[in-house]
């Protein structure tokens, strides 16, 4: 197992995401995905008016941030 130190700072924030695991590096892809995240990648032209507010809205609100669609719905 690889150690890694991290030393925090004042006002510096850090995300620890968890994933349940059999332990034994296996993945069962089930075809539903719950979360989303723009990468540089994602930089479609759309043409469609509701397309383009949604796309800057997750720009705005998220930027590269994952987010989930329940949070778009809201």
């Amino acid at each position: 197992m690889k150690v890694i130190n991290l030393f925090l700072k004042e006002n510096e924030l850090y995300a620890i995401e968890t994933f349940g695991s059999t332990g034994t590096g296996n993945l069962i892809h089930d075809n539903e995905c719950s979360h989303y995240m723009r990468t540089e990648q994602n930089q479609a032209k759309f043409t469609n008016k509701n397309s383009r507010n949604l796309l800057n809205f997750i720009n705005e609100k998220y930027a590269r941030l994952a987010f989930c669609r329940k949070w778009l719905d809201q």
